[in-house]
């Protein structure tokens, strides 16, 4: 399920899903971040429960443990069981999945739903980047047992994100699956930003923001990927008169200060910014799980320190409202279109110099996508089709194309200076 941010995706999952499920005991919702299954089983308590860690192995239970856990036979007489359905991490998933036994355990779940599921491939990526093999990392194996099981009929599976191409280029990649896209007869309608700006240094965007130049009230949420750059933001804009709170995940070794703890404590459960802080900077932990709905729409900048579109759209979607300023990382050496819309087109040239005059079949077009990383007004990830127009507007040529492979005729199109 392909939907913009707060459109309503987790609220359909709850709905159509849980509430109508009569064993809701037998549903796993796996999430991305701890902070996402705080904040939803804070808000959907009376449906959702954590994993208990006695619920693994061969998943039998005797009479007494029977209503702690979400498994097992429905009983008669006093005991009831917890029928919620269990919430817990992909990380938490996985490494249950490694210890327990696979057909036991996963022969109980009835229906899978993967929200956030474009950061379960990032984080194979990142597992990758370590040095382990795809196929020899935890989460990689626990996908391949998801579509193994799927496909078989054990249960049904619901991927959910607002930025599927990484996932479906995994999927695709590896286990030869083709998604098929459903389109409504009317798109539904994602938040809107009023101006998007583009920066090449950070330190020049903090230096420029004063406190005296925000309304009254109003706040900035500001996403900075490593914990080192985000204090030394912080620092800066403290000395320029804001209140900051930079959150990390709780599960780090370093630990978050007592009011940036508070801050986040307060945003997870009341879903707003408390009104003593200005300034709210995020990384890579906070990119997804929690939603500012902010009633008095305070928050109306987001700055967010990177080029890559999968990040801007989802720390956009935090905030639930349409807002006046988006800021995004802008990078030297790019041809740069700002639109009436506000939104920023950059086609970098040491990016696409490298597809130039070759055949571009359909997986390079999807590899330049994602080298380009732009985004469309909407604040989704453009397709070759629209990167397309944009090379032709800013003097490229690109020309159809027709090779042959293995008596097949492949159409692909190539890009060539004018």
């Amino acid at each position: 399920m392909e939907s913009p941010c707060g459109t309503g995706k987790t609220t359909f999952f709850i709905n159509d899903v849980v509430k109508k499920a009569e064993n809701k005991e037998r549903i796993l919702y796996l999430v991305d971040t701890s902070v996402l299954k705080e904040s939803l089983l804070q808000k959907y308590e009376t449906y959702l429960k954590p994993y208990d860690p006695s619920v693994k192995g061969t998943m039998q239970f005797n009479e007494y443990q029977l209503p702690a856990h979400g498994f097992g036979e429905k009983i008669t007489g006093t005991l009831r069981k917890d029928n919620r359905a269990i919430c817990m991490t992909y990380a938490k998933f996985s490494y249950v999945l490694e210890r327990s036994n696979d057909i036991n355990f996963l022969k109980h779940i009835k229906f899978i739903c993967c929200d956030e599921v474009h950061n379960l491939a990032k984080y194979i990526g990142y597992d990758m980047q370590l040095g382990v093999k795809k196929e020899e990392t935890r989460l990689f194996k626990a996908l391949e047992k998801i579509i193994t099981f799927t496909g078989k009929g054990v249960f049904k599976t619901l991927f959910m994100t607002a930025t599927p191409f990484r996932i479906t280029k995994l999927l695709k990649e590896n286990f030869n699956y083709s998604c098929n896209k459903i389109v409504t007869e009317s798109e539904l309608r994602g938040y809107l930003f009023n101006n998007q700006k583009v920066y090449t240094n950070i330190d020049n965007i903090v230096k420029e923001l004063r406190k005296a130049d925000l309304s009254d009230g109003n706040k900035i949420l500001m996403y900075v990927e490593t914990i080192r750059k985000s204090e030394e933001v912080r620092e800066k804009l403290e000395s320029n008169g804001f209140n900051v709170a930079c959150l990390w995940s709780i599960n780090n070794d370093r630990q978050m200060d007592n009011l940036s703890r508070k801050v986040r404590d307060y945003i997870v459960k009341k879903e707003e910014f408390p009104g003593y802080i200005d300034v709210v900077i995020i990384n890579a932990a906070y990119e997804t799980g929690y939603n500012i709905f902010d009633t008095e729409n305070m928050a109306q900048t987001v700055i967010v320190h990177s080029r890559n579109s999968e990040v801007i759209t989802q720390v956009r979607g935090r905030i639930r409202h349409d807002i006046n300023s988006l800021v995004t990382l802008n990078q030297s050496g790019s041809i740069e279109t700002i639109k009436r819309d506000g939104s920023a087109i950059e086609l970098c040239s040491t990016k696409i110099d490298k597809y130039i005059g070759i055949p571009l079949t359909k997986e390079k077009k999807d590899d330049l996508v994602i080298e380009l990383n732009l985004l469309n007004t909407h604040g989704r990830q453009m397709k070759w089709t629209s990167i397309k127009k944009i090379l032709i507007e800013n003097g490229f040529k690109v020309i159809p194309y027709k090779t042959w492979d293995n008596g097949k005729q492949v159409k692909s199109d190539i890009i060539e200076h004018h």
